[in-house]
């Protein structure tokens, strides 16, 4: 739990560099989800960065309502 705070509050953070965000969320791709892990490139370029725009939205978003349930749960 702690390591989703702090992944979360970095994600927070880094707003200002897009590309470094798709990084962010590219990590955790391949931490979390090996087989989703294989169809992303190996470096991630802007274009790449643009192309998973939605999906890191949508991470963040997730990330912030499973942070909401556990502050709840305890």
């Amino acid at each position: 739990m702690l390591s989703l705070f702090i992944l979360n509050f970095y994600l927070l953070l880094s707003t200002s560099y897009f590309v470094s965000r798709t990084r962010v969320l590219a990590l955790v791709i391949r931490l979390r989800s090996p087989m989703l892990s294989r169809a992303l490139p190996r470096s991630i370029t802007l274009s790449h960065a643009r192309a998973l725009a939605p999906t890191f939205h949508v991470l963040h978003a997730s990330l912030i309502a499973i942070g909401i349930v556990h502050s709840r749960a305890l």
